[in-house]
């Protein structure tokens, strides 16, 4: 079974000059931007397909084989990239099958280095087993922000889930806990709430497709981050969340500072947009004008001679818009005054 779902976009593009569009193969069908009355038309779609998952009764329940199906979804290349679980899964595999297993996630962002990661653990109702695993998180430096960093677990918390409720033939219910109030209910919004405009949309919308189209029932639950600094004693949520902030941050430290970008060989989600080699995860009209209005910064500082070709390569664009968006619009004038 598949769908199909389109969005079309527009924005006003008035003396923005037009960009020459680079030759594309015949057979890229992801998206297709036009110009028509100083208006870009931006329309995108893609296809749903389910992956093709064993269904034997007798297919043996290890973390080798839960590892085998997560694999045939593409996003698990990044949300599941590393891995780790006790010997035994008897008991967390029996309480998935009864609606009483426990999904537990976290992030970690290093803004310095624009980079994030995440982590995510299935347990057992007593905390005795479980599943622990987790990656970076996709996307340029410039949209990496700890929300992000929270919505690539949900991802592979998805991913993790569809693939036990496939080895054992059952939709139970399933405790979803993280600290972060945003992240935990945006991926669980209605069809109609979930926009292209919003925050991350990339990752909102495949993680809302993810458990929309799983016949899981997602039990959202906030869980207090940080709680092993009250010094008290810890709830099995609060235990887990302790374990995957960890796992997160560990995870953070084997990060390179290259983006990680999602595969093209995606199905769930909003469809991908790049321009120039960089995605665009959230406002396609925004993202497009901030690639334009840096084309026209670059034109403009290779004429004052301000840098060369060589050396535009090395500025830190992310942390210049970012410092740029904290001013206020006449220190911004001023400062660029003599650009």
């Amino acid at each position: 079974p598949r769908s199909t779902r389109t969005r079309r976009i527009t924005f006003d593009s008035s003396g923005i000059s037009t960009i020459q569009p680079p030759l594309l193969s015949e057979d890229l069908q992801r998206c297709t931007i036009q110009l028509s009355s100083n208006v870009i038309i931006l329309e995108g779609f893609h296809y749903n397909v389910l992956p093709t998952i064993p269904s034997s009764p007798s297919m043996p329940l290890t973390l080798a084989s839960i590892q085998s199906i997560c694999s045939t979804y593409p996003d698990s290349c990044w949300a599941l990239l590393h891995w780790q679980s006790t010997d035994s899964l008897d008991q967390l595999i029996q309480d998935f099958s009864d609606g009483r297993a426990i999904l537990v996630r976290d992030g970690s962002y290093d803004d310095i280095r624009g980079v994030g990661s995440g982590a995510c653990i299935m347990s057992s109702a007593n905390g005795l087993e479980y599943i622990l695993a987790g990656g970076p998180t996709p996307g340029p430096p410039l949209c990496q922000n700890a929300y992000r960093s929270e919505l690539g677990t949900i991802v592979g918390m998805g991913i993790l889930a569809r693939s036990l409720s496939c080895l054992t033939h059952s939709t139970p219910s399933i405790i979803v806990a993280c600290d972060n109030d945003s992240a935990l209910s945006r991926p669980f919004l209605a069809h109609s709430d979930i926009s292209a405009s919003q925050k991350s949309a990339d990752l909102v919308s495949l993680a809302h497709d993810l458990w929309t189209t799983s016949g899981l029932t997602a039990i959202p639950t906030r869980v207090k981050g940080h709680a092993d600094d009250l010094n008290r004693e810890l709830s099995l949520l609060e235990t887990l969340n302790c374990r995957v902030d960890a796992k997160a941050k560990e995870l953070l430290k084997l990060r390179q500072d290259s983006p990680i970008f999602r595969p093209p060989e995606y199905r769930y989600g909003f469809p991908q947009v790049s321009i120039d080699g960089q995605e665009m995860t959230g406002t396609i009209s925004s993202s497009i004008q901030f690639f334009q209005s840096l084309q026209r910064s670059k034109i403009a500082g290779l004429r004052h001679s301000r840098f060369t070709q060589e050396t535009w390569p090395l500025i830190d664009h992310r942390a210049l818009s970012r410092s740029s968006s904290l001013m206020s619009t006449a220190k911004r004038i001023f400062s660029t005054k003599w650009v």
